[in-house]
């Protein structure tokens, strides 16, 4: 956690005046806030407004200020959300800001800037542990992208995808073929993840053979996903959880643990959906 620093009560009233814009913004879908703030942070957004209240009551508003940490993602959604509101102010005012019936003076602006200044910036280890992937919002993830078939994906139901020697068939087959768009590239991991989360309930020699071809059909798509395609689908971010995944499962599957593979091949779908989210974001907001 990073600490927030000497905020005065009139910072912090900026600060949630900003948090209430923005989140008022994301529940009226006619405002059309995407472009300057993501609402899959609402939720932080919402949790830090809700710190900075409880702040402000034990605060002596003549001469108390407010220091106190704050996880990556509640920062991030706080400063992300002070930079939007600024940017409405600053030239002629936003009419998405009149139509939410916030009317702030300019003045606010300095005092905005000024408790923006006290929120530290996480570097991306700290989002790393505490981003969106952990707790953004789930509807919005859900209304950007198909995240159920990702999901399904991830799983294996049928006897013939039980089949730990099938499953290495298709672990041996599926990376060989040529990656298309992005959207294929997730599918492709998602049933990299399923079919390797099969071999847990294998028998143990199947299963120590394993990493011996998971990490290296999941390198050849990550590597096709940066050089064969217009964009890059992936973070460094995004392509380090990706990794940390495979890590996790390798190693649920060298115990024969079936259910903690498929829990990881699932959370892997997740974070698949969640990198296709931010792909679609910046492709509509032209970044």
């Amino acid at each position: 956690m990073a600490m927030i620093t000497d905020m005065t009560p009139e910072e912090i009233q900026a600060a949630r005046q900003a948090v209430n814009a923005i989140a008022d913004a994301i529940d009226l879908p006619s405002v059309g806030i995407d472009d300057q703030f993501d609402p899959v942070r609402r939720d932080h957004l919402v949790a830090a407004g809700e710190e900075l209240e409880a702040a402000l009551e034990m605060l002596d508003p003549d001469s108390g200020t407010y220091t106190g940490a704050m996880p990556a993602s509640q920062l991030q959604a706080l400063r992300d959300a002070i930079g939007a509101v600024e940017a409405m102010l600053t030239g002629q005012v936003s009419e998405r800001l009149l139509q939410l019936g916030v009317t702030p003076d300019r003045s606010d602006l300095s005092v905005m800037g000024n408790a923006l200044s006290k929120i530290p910036a996480p570097d991306e280890e700290d989002l790393a542990y505490s981003d969106v992937r952990y707790g953004g919002s789930d509807p919005v993830l859900r209304r950007r992208v198909d995240y159920g078939e990702l999901l399904e994906l991830a799983q294996r139901t049928s006897k013939r995808d039980t089949d730990p020697q099938v499953a290495y068939a298709e672990l041996d087959r599926m990376f060989r073929g040529p990656v298309g768009p992005c959207e294929d590239v997730d599918r492709i991991i998602a049933n990299l993840f399923a079919n390797a989360a099969v071999v847990a309930d294998g028998p143990e020699m199947l299963q120590g053979d394993l990493r011996g071809r998971f990490a290296p059909a999941l390198d050849s798509v990550l590597d096709a996903a940066t050089l064969d395609n217009d964009e890059d689908c992936y973070t460094d971010l995004d392509r380090r959880r990706i990794i940390v995944s495979r890590l996790r499962l390798e190693e649920a599957v060298d115990r024969g643990a079936v259910l903690d593979a498929l829990i990881h091949a699932q959370g892997a779908a997740e974070m698949l959906a969640w990198a296709r989210s931010t792909r679609l974001r910046k492709n509509a907001i032209g970044l």
